[in-house]
């Protein structure tokens, strides 16, 4: 989506050959021996070439355990089953921005697991808790691995039931597509109460808003979260369970940081009413 060094507007440098039109420094040339097919579409292919082949879509045919969430282990142990080629979730027809959000809830945490062991009296939250579940967060956490023919089902799902039209084959805003899930499908309660100047507000996540300074070149999650919650005058009514944080998207023209480094932990004791008296 963005020019890039090197491209061309669809013309082979090489012999100047126009092969197709797009826009200057998008079209990117590569050799034939640069390439490998891709063995999720090669019908000679053997089942043993992709290790995903050996992982079981527990959404189309769920074992005995089917009812239980595979329990997360400790960080430091568990790592290393996701490191490597074809590990994580399979991605597949724009499906990059939900794995990573998926990944990023379950893989190595389970915080958000009780919403998905709790059973729903609506048929289709309930459908969706299973194929999240067993298609996904039990693979993953098994194998190191999801198929992506049970993240397609997913989204077919929350697809027909008019939740997120065209979450099947298009790319969507994670912020959207979290709202979406906890809020319809898995009918959780805002985990994070915030007291604003205006009043108090539930929310599943804080969206980072702040004015740039020198200092941000090369901003922590820490700092950017502390710095907006005293610029305007907000805090936490209570120590959150979790935090989701929504960092400054990069535009395509315009980055509103170079860099920001992710923090292992973030302590938000100063960041919480009356933080004196906070534990």
């Amino acid at each position: 989506e963005e020019d890039m060094e090197d491209c061309t507007d669809g013309t082979w440098k090489q012999t100047g050959k126009r092969y197709f039109t797009c826009p200057p420094r998008r079209a990117f040339f590569c050799t034939l021996d640069a390439l490998k097919p891709d063995s999720r579409f090669d019908p000679t292919a053997s089942q043993k070439v992709n290790p995903l082949s050996e992982v079981p879509m527990e959404a189309v045919a769920p074992d005995s355990d089917a009812h239980m969430i595979t329990p997360s282990t400790p960080i430091e142990k568990q790592v290393n089953r996701y490191i490597g080629e074809e590990r994580g979730i399979q991605g597949h027809q724009n499906s990059c921005y939900l794995d990573a959000t998926v990944f990023g809830l379950f893989a190595l945490s389970s915080v958000f697991d009780s919403m998905l062991a709790e059973d729903s009296e609506d048929s289709a939250q309930q459908e969706v808790r299973e194929l999240f579940r067993n298609g996904i967060v039990n693979p993953l956490r098994k194998n190191g691995a999801a198929r992506y023919e049970s993240v397609m089902k997913l989204r077919n799902k929350l697809d027909n039931l008019g939740r997120m039209k065209g979450i099947a084959h298009e790319e969507k805003d994670p912020e959207e597509f979290l709202n979406m899930l906890f809020k319809h499908m898995l009918a959780a309660k805002p985990f994070i109460s915030i007291k604003r100047p205006f009043g108090v507000e539930q929310e599943y996540f804080v969206q980072l808003f702040l004015e740039l300074t020198e200092a941000d070149k090369m901003p922590d999650i820490q700092a950017l979260l502390t710095r907006m919650f005293k610029e305007q005058s907000i805090c936490f009514t209570e120590a959150p369970m979790a935090i989701l944080i929504l960092v400054p998207r990069f535009g395509k023209q315009f980055k509103t940081f170079a860099k920001v480094i992710p923090n292992l932990k973030l302590n938000v004791a100063e960041l919480v009413e009356n933080a004196s008296t906070a534990k």
